[in-house]
C-alpha cells in the first residue's frame, strides 16, 4: 500500500483555518476567565494598634461578586480587633476633661465651686486626618471589570494569607483564591 500526500493550496488553507480556529477558541476561553488580584498591601500603626489594608481588583473582563474575605496567620484565622480611633480619642478627652475639672474645682467654706473658665476638653474638637477606622468586609461586593474595592482591619496579629471567595470560579475551578502577602510599612 502506497499512500501519497500532496500539499496543495487547499491543504494549506485548511491547516491555516484549523490553527486560527484553535487560537480563537483558546483566546476566547482565556478572555472569559474570571480573575482577581490583590494590590496596595500596607500596614500602619495608629495609636499603638496595627492596621492592615489591601485592595481587591477584578482583573477579568466580566463582573463578579466577592462573597467573603478571610485573613490568616499560618492556619489561624485573624479577625478585626474592634479598635476605633474615634472612641479611643473620645475616652482620652473625657479622662482629660475630668482631670481638668478636678484640678480646677475650688472649695470655699466647704462649698464646691465650679471651675472658672471653660473646660478646654469639653469643646467640640475637630478630629485630625489620622482618624482612620477599619473598613472590614461586611457584605457581598459587586465588582465590575477593572474595578477595585479597599478593605482594612485593625489586627492583633499581622496576617500572611488572605482568602477571597467569589460567586465565580476564579482559580483552578475553585471559587476562592489565596494570596500570600507581606504587608509593607505605610509611609
Amino acid at each position: 500500500m502506497n499512500f501519497s500526500f500532496d500539499i496543495t493550496i487547499d491543504t494549506i488553507m485548511a491547516f491555516i483555518a484549523l490553527v486560527l480556529a484553535v487560537y480563537s477558541t483558546i483566546y476566547t476561553w482565556k478572555a472569559n476567565q474570571f480573575s482577581i488580584e490583590l494590590s496596595s498591601t500596607f500596614k500602619a500603626n495608629n495609636r499603638n494598634q496595627t492596621r492592615v489594608e489591601f485592595c481587591v481588583i477584578n482583573t477579568s473582563s466580566n463582573p463578579l461578586v466577592i462573597k467573603n474575605i478571610e485573613l490568616f496567620l499560618e492556619k489561624e484565622q485573624v479577625f478585626d480587633n474592634g479598635f476605633s480611633p474615634i472612641e479611643y480619642d473620645e475616652k482620652i478627652l473625657e479622662d482629660k476633661a475630668k482631670q481638668w475639672e478636678k484640678e480646677n474645682t475650688q472649695y470655699i467654706m466647704g462649698v464646691r465651686m465650679n471651675p472658672l473658665g471653660i473646660n478646654p476638653y469639653l469643646l467640640d474638637n475637630a478630629y485630625s486626618a489620622n482618624q482612620v477606622t477599619s473598613e472590614n468586609f461586611t457584605h457581598e461586593v459587586f465588582l465590575l471589570p477593572s474595578q477595585s474595592e479597599s478593605f482594612s482591619y485593625y489586627v492583633s496579629k499581622i496576617p500572611n494569607k488572605i482568602v477571597v471567595k467569589t460567586d465565580k470560579k476564579i482559580h483552578h475551578f475553585k471559587t476562592f483564591k489565596s494570596f500570600f502577602v507581606d504587608f509593607q510599612e505605610y509611609n
